[in-house]
């Protein structure tokens, strides 16, 4: 007897073609991800969920490597080894620093970021790997968080994943406080509430004289 679908804990949930492509990459296989990378386009939100699902099976195994050695200049195999790169940087634990592993993962999301110019991905990735590897509440790293969230915001201004990963610095268990972080997020709902177009996010940045925003009180913020 099948077991009910919510037993179902594949990370690829219902997407069929990225659940092909992570069993043909447990095989060595590379091209499946080619494919469902491609097929994504300039969505944005569902390019990051494939990212991240293979990324996790990448982190283990070498077809990521594999598929970047093969072409050198593809965008998604840059952004693909990116991601994959940036999880074996964390293996070592937490705000530690750089590292040479947090350093190939940041030049492979300059590499990506350069390949294809409109993919918000290679920065949301940065964006981990600040959060990740900062040193506790370091206002020079909380710079670079403002730099790189600027990048983001300029390609997915809505995007999903790098709304989260923004919160999550701001959590107290990371680089934020409990005042900052629930600033962001009332910040967000008062700009929601006149921003109709927005449909695919719970946050978005406020307006302000200076064009920061929130983000400004977000992460230079002490």
């Amino acid at each position: 007897m099948s077991q009910p679908s919510f037993f179902d804990r594949n990370p690829a949930t219902d997407d069929r073609p990225l659940r092909t492509a992570v069993e043909d990459a447990a095989m060595g296989r590379w091209e499946g991800a080619r494919e469902v990378l491609a097929a994504a386009g300039a969505d944005w939100d569902r390019r990051v969920f494939r990212l991240q699902v293979l990324a996790r099976a990448g982190a283990r195994l070498t077809f990521a490597d594999a598929w970047a050695q093969a072409e050198p200049r593809s965008p998604n195999a840059l952004a693909l080894l990116a991601h994959v790169q940036a999880l074996r940087s964390m293996v070592g634990g937490r705000g530690r620093g750089r590292s040479e592993a947090m350093e190939q993962a940041w030049e492979l999301c300059d590499a990506a970021a350069d390949a294809l110019p409109a993919d918000p991905s290679p920065y949301i990735v940065m964006l981990a790997l600040l959060r990740f590897h900062s040193p506790d509440r370091d206002r020079a790293w909380r710079a670079t968080v403002r730099q790189v969230w600027e990048q983001v915001v300029q390609r997915d201004q809505w995007n999903r994943e790098a709304h989260h990963e923004l919160l999550t610095y701001m959590f107290p268990a990371w680089h934020g406080t409990d005042g900052e972080m629930f600033h962001w997020a009332q910040s967000g709902v008062r700009t929601l509430r006149g921003a109709c177009r927005c449909t695919s996010s719970p946050w978005s940045p406020s307006p302000s004289p200076t064009g920061n925003g929130w983000r400004r009180t977000a992460i230079d913020t002490g």
